[in-house]
């Protein structure tokens, strides 16, 4: 057995709900389900009350179920790039992760002076010094925590079991990674 759990991919976008699901039958892996539903009306995630989000994406969720039910208990989520903050911060490499996460929020609080610091999620990548760039620095990745409730409490609803939320750029650029022969992790 490989560990493998079906799997539903969702994408949302500011006119509809994209789901791709993946399952598992015998020793394959097989594209179950490729579907959209569009909302009922345009979704604007950085205006808009998290009641109004919800009830767009169940309702189009609803509307996929009908047509083909999914199959998986697990699910994952590409947001749109408008609702990250993605910047390049210089950092020291001697700070400890956790004094690292709040030199972060810091500076996000600095550079975004209308976001919460702590209601940012953050990720970061570092990179090292190097031809190109003279310090250390790490490209920091937040959402904020509103995103998460609202994704959680729509797969709580519908019986599924969070894995992730990602960008949607950094999971198109993580999925052709892996797929690309040519970067030898295919």
């Amino acid at each position: 057995m490989t560990g493998f759990e079906n799997h539903a991919g969702f994408t949302i976008s500011s006119s509809k709900l994209q789901v791709v699901e993946i399952i598992q039958k015998d020793d394959q892996f097989i594209l179950e389900n490729v579907d959209e539903a569009f909302l009922n009306e345009p979704l604007d995630l950085t205006q808009d009350k998290e009641t109004k989000i919800s009830a767009l994406l169940q309702g189009a969720f609803d509307e996929i179920q009908v047509r083909n039910p999914l199959k998986s208990a697990t699910a994952s989520f590409s947001m749109p790039l408008e609702i990250f903050k993605v910047v390049q911060i210089p950092y020291d490499n001697t700070l400890l992760h956790q004094d690292l996460i709040e030199e972060f929020r810091w500076e996000l609080s600095l550079i975004y002076p209308d976001i919460i610091p702590a209601e940012q999620v953050l990720q970061y990548i570092e990179i090292d010094k190097n031809k190109f760039i003279e310090k250390n620095t790490s490209i920091v990745i937040s959402i904020s925590r509103k995103y998460i409730r609202i994704i959680k409490a729509f797969c709580e609803k519908n019986k599924l079991k969070l894995k992730f939320i990602d960008n949607i750029h950094l999971a198109s650029e993580r999925a052709l990674t892996a797929t690309n022969p040519v970067s030898g992790k295919a």
